[in-house]
């Protein structure tokens, strides 16, 4: 009989055989032998006949003599969300007719004490199966999930439902969850509450009177209208009808701004600004976006700044309404740039007066002129402070220097206008300027490679 040698595969859902190359004479194994081989080398289950046929037809090459029943992995686990945290869904939706609907908004997703969040349905075991030994081989279970976890959150004790530990607003804090506190008002803002200051999120199913100030450490939902107030959030910001500055209101976000129109008023975004229909004359600054998503979808007149884009309808007005548009940079850089050029001015004022002392100084001791004691200390103090201000004005120049590198650099941004741009109407992106000079339709207005503003493809 040949030699003959087994292996059984780490997994052992399979097993090869190999056929030494016979010798003149030497009689052929039958399968029965070869299947007592395979039995004494631990290989017992999934036989395969052929393999076996194959293996006497090809000496020398290792083949696939059994095969086992691989195991299947368990169904894994799976996560349903009762509450869908209120900052998941924070833009209108945009209905067929360019209309934008706030009725599915919900930014705020109020949940009460021991409210349950969210269910984990828990992954299956494996089933398993059958090696080529006979013995069975583990399925893997399923993947598992995790249950959402943060603060004023908890689980049930069989881990398997997360759960309010107060009332509050349902929401995401980074990449973590949170249950927080909520402040409702169910009527206006005005001389019957005074101004509002509260620490978590803050629901006003009214409106904000004209000089009356909301401020929350979270988001701020307002059902009615911003007339002359002022909106001050941590998170996010959402008002159903819109803003109305008056020239002295508006709102701050360190989140997104969401509003149905805004007009005549300073509004200030770490994100996005999104608006239902019309910008109109006001302040504009977001850390993202802004978009006038509906219908007119209007941007007309005062400054609208944003880090990446700005679109609309219709931007500027047929009688040349100043308006200007800057994409490209930061708001904030041009602030932090505006407020060091203004201190630098300051502090190099400063910085003449004290020369100029310093000079006169050294000019009358050198003439040996008495100078009365009370000038005289004057005189020192400001030469003193003179070296104290060529540091400040030294690091000032550094730090201009630095931001008109960094806005050099910068390269991105659009504005885009869906249906028309009028003539007057100033458009900047990173430091190029573009005065549209002609009614232009549809437009998209980009950077070149060259650092001038162009007309790219809708």
């Amino acid at each position: 009989m040949a030699k003959v040698s087994v292996k059984i595969a780490g997994d052992r859902l399979s097993a090869t055989l190999t056929m030494a190359v016979p010798a003149e004479g030497e009689p052929i194994t039958s399968n029965d032998e070869l299947k007592e081989i395979l039995a004494r080398n631990g290989v017992v289950y999934g036989i395969d006949e052929t393999g076996l046929e194959g293996a006497k037809l090809d000496p020398g090459k290792p083949v696939v003599v059994a095969h086992g029943d691989p195991p299947r992995e368990g169904v894994a686990a799976k996560l349903e969300w009762v509450v869908e945290p209120g900052s998941a869904k924070l833009r209108p939706e945009q209905v067929d007719d360019g209309r934008v609907d706030y009725r599915d908004l919900n930014l705020i997703r109020q949940v009460d004490k021991d409210r349950i969040l969210a269910r984990k349905i828990p992954s299956t075991q494996g089933i398993p199966g059958t090696g080529v030994d006979g013995k069975p081989v583990p399925g893997r279970p399923g993947r598992d999930v995790l249950l959402p976890r943060g603060k004023n959150i908890y689980h049930s004790p069989d881990g398997l439902e997360a759960r309010a530990a107060i009332k509050g607003h349902f929401t995401t804090q980074g990449s973590t969850f949170a249950v927080l506190p909520i402040f409702e008002h169910s009527a206006d803002v005005d001389f019957s509450t005074g101004n509002i200051d509260f620490p978590g999120n803050v629901k006003i199913r009214g409106s904000v009177g004209n000089g009356f100030t909301v401020r929350a450490g979270g988001d701020i939902e307002v059902g009615g209208a911003v007339n002359g107030g002022r909106l001050e959030a941590g998170g996010n910001i959402l008002v159903g009808r819109g803003i109305q500055g008056a020239h002295r209101g508006g709102a701050h976000a360190e989140g997104t701004i969401t509003a149905r129109f805004i007009e005549n008023a300073e509004v200030h975004a770490g994100k996005d600004v999104i608006v239902a229909d019309a910008i109109l004359h006001c302040q504009i600054d977001a850390g993202g976006k802004v978009v006038v998503a509906g219908k007119p979808g209007v941007i007309v007149g005062g400054v609208v700044r944003a880090a990446t884009e700005v679109s609309g309808s219709i931007i500027g007005a047929p009688l040349a309404t100043a308006t200007e548009i800057q994409v490209g940079v930061n708001p904030r850089l041009r602030e932090e740039m505006k407020l060091a050029a203004e201190n630098l001015a300051r502090v190099s004022k400063e910085l003449e007066r004290a020369e100029t002392a310093t000079r006169m100084l050294k000019g009358l001791q050198e003439k040996g002129k008495v100078v009365p004691f009370a000038q005289q200390d004057t005189l020192l103090r400001l030469a003193r402070s003179r070296m104290e201000l060529q540091r400040e004005a030294g690091e000032l120049r550094g730090t201009l220097d630095k931001l008109e590198e960094e806005i050099a650099t910068l390269k991105g941004g659009r504005v885009r206008a869906r249906e028309k741009v009028y003539p007057g109407v100033r458009v900047v992106i990173g430091q190029a300027l573009r005065v549209i000079e002609d009614d232009m339709g549809p437009t998209l207005l980009l950077l070149s490679p060259e650092g001038e503003v162009i007309l790219g493809t809708i």
